[in-house]
């Protein structure tokens, strides 16, 4: 099995990207490969998934590479290439910016003493993960849908409620009883998907709609008639 080595082995979770100069690792993994993770010069860290292999100009990679860059001083156009500049300093930047490179996609399926990323995520990555999860029920739930002529337009929402409680329980139930807290999370993106879709065919008023609705005296809400 192969060995993909960082400077700073710091993943996000889930995606991932590593961009590569020339077409070594092209030529030696493929879409589906399991690969080691480790930190350079010391040992393995974990393994991950190869999802992705794209052989490109170091100057015109997708704009997805840098949003799930693994490393997040590579983050941006500018922060590739003087990466790159300080990797490959006898190369030159001009010569370094047009070389052709390999982006690899890759997720960690076995995490070991990998350091994930702290920080927080993006806003418009967390709309991602809420959406991915959205399509994700759809097609799961499609047929059912079909065969029990109960589409979601017509569920009531105690009905949506009633999901979200049971996901907040396993949550709860998995924050509690384990360290690593990614099912529960794993729940906390399901019962999110459902508020969306609950909001979505029932709609909700805006925080300023409900604001003009209420006058404030202290701690207490009390209805405008």
């Amino acid at each position: 099995m192969e060995r993909l080595d960082f400077l700073k082995p710091e993943m996000h979770r889930g995606l991932n990207y590593t961009v590569r100069l020339g077409d070594k690792w092209m030529k030696r993994l493929e879409v589906g490969d399991c690969v080691f993770l480790g930190k350079t010069e010391a040992g393995v860290v974990g393994q991950a998934a190869i999802t992705e292999i794209l052989y490109a100009r170091a100057e015109a990679l997708p704009p997805r590479v840098y949003k799930y860059e693994q490393d997040q001083d590579c983050s941006t156009p500018g922060g590739l290439r003087q990466a790159m500049i300080k990797a490959f300093p006898e190369l030159g930047s001009v010569n370094l910016w047009e070389s052709f490179v390999t982006v690899i996609g890759f997720v960690p399926i076995a995490s070991g003493d990998i350091p994930f990323q702290s920080r927080p995520l993006e806003r418009e990555r967390v709309y991602d993960l809420i959406d991915g999860e959205i399509a994700y029920a759809k097609s799961q739930w499609d047929v059912g849908r079909k065969e029990n002529s109960w589409p979601d337009k017509d569920k009531p929402v105690e009905c949506w409620l009633v999901w979200m409680d049971t996901y907040l329980a396993m949550a709860k139930n998995s924050a509690t009883r384990s360290a690593d807290k990614n099912i529960a999370l794993d729940n906390v993106r399901k019962l999110t998907g459902l508020a969306v879709n609950c909001m979505t065919y029932h709609p909700v008023r805006s925080r300023e709609a409900e604001m003009k609705d209420k006058i404030h005296f202290g701690d207490l809400l009390v209805k405008d008639d």
